[in-house]
């Protein structure tokens, strides 16, 4: 009897002490996972395998880009939200899902539930024809939709991403009507093009290594300035249509991620954008590195929610 209650006693403490090991447990300890809702060989994808192959090295845990892609966006961001909020599933959002996807197609979740951790790039909002197209400028376009309405297509890699707002706000003050085509992320989107499928491609940095090796045409850029890599490249603003747009890419967490996780996580990833290789990929996609903590990218795409409601209720795509 005394070497059963013996047995039970040594037993009971190697739980204990397993237990409270595994409760004080430094993070990381197993794979961190970032779910990328965007399609593999784009600049979301490559910017994220880049900063996740550094952080690897810098957390001492494999560190796996996995995407999941459809839905707008919903699928990947589902399975992220639905995630523990223990630091090992994050997740990959553009500023389109917050204040488009989040108004337009009313997500399964509320977005601005989920933990804010870092932002780590803006998005170089791109305009491009194909090499050979008979149009030659932004304006060529204008006019080319002004006399065949309904009939161009331009491809966009998703309904509610950040690059249509510009097509709508444009189709707004000039009485346009627009042919948009969603594909499942910017590279088909770009694939489309190249492949006579549609007219012309509005997107992110998908385009910009097409547009270098001379099989694009690139007609403008939404951003405020000219893109550094391609300065041949006019703003709509310089071609006096009054239509600014930015996106950010930027790095969540499912709700109620404790606050040293997203701590430890967002210095990783801040770390990370120092990494030769995450700079060469935003070179050649024309994305640039701009680092948010966590507080300043949650204020921020709440801000833009804010300012960009009443554009799309003038738009007509929402009701008050």
């Amino acid at each position: 009897m005394k070497q059963k209650i013996l047995t039970t006693l040594i037993w009971a403490a190697i739980f204990a002490l397993t237990f409270v090991g595994n409760a004080g447990a430094a993070f990381p300890e197993k794979t961190i996972t970032i779910i990328v809702v965007a399609a593999p060989g784009g600049s979301t994808d490559l910017s994220s395998r880049m900063l996740a192959k550094r952080m690897t090295e810098i957390l001492k845990v494999p560190v796996m880009v996995e995407n999941k892609v459809g839905g707008g966006g919903f699928i990947g961001g589902a399975a992220m939200h639905s995630s523990p909020p223990d630091g090992y599933t994050i997740g990959i959002h553009a500023s389109s899902h917050f204040n488009l996807a989040h108004f337009l197609r009313k997500p399964p979740y509320d977005i601005f539930t989920q933990t804010p951790i870092m932002s780590y790039g803006i998005y170089p909002f791109t305009f491009a024809v194909k090499a050979d197209s008979p149009i030659k400028t932004f304006k060529d376009f204008i006019e080319y939709v002004k006399a065949n309405p309904g009939q161009v297509s331009l491809s966009t890699s998703n309904p509610d991403s950040m690059e249509n707002l510009p097509i709508w706000m444009l189709e707004d003050k000039l009485g346009l009507k627009i042919k948009l085509v969603p594909y499942q992320g910017g590279a088909p989107a770009v694939a489309a093009v190249l492949g006579g499928h549609a007219h012309a491609f509005t997107g992110v940095g998908e385009a910009i290594p097409h547009i270098r090796d001379g099989s694009l045409r690139g007609l403008a850029t939404y951003l405020d300035e000219r893109m550094p890599g391609l300065p041949n490249i006019p703003t709509l603003k310089e071609l006096g249509y009054d239509v600014v747009v930015e996106s950010r890419l930027s790095v969540y967490g499912p709700p109620n991620v404790p606050k040293d996780t997203v701590k430890i996580l967002q210095d990783a990833f801040h770390k990370a954008m120092d990494s030769p290789d995450f700079k060469k990929v935003c070179q050649s996609f024309e994305v640039t590195p701009s680092f948010m903590d966590a507080a300043q990218i949650d204020k921020y795409h709440r801000d833009l929610a804010a300012k960009t409601k009443p554009i799309l209720i003038k738009l007509g795509k929402i009701k008050e």
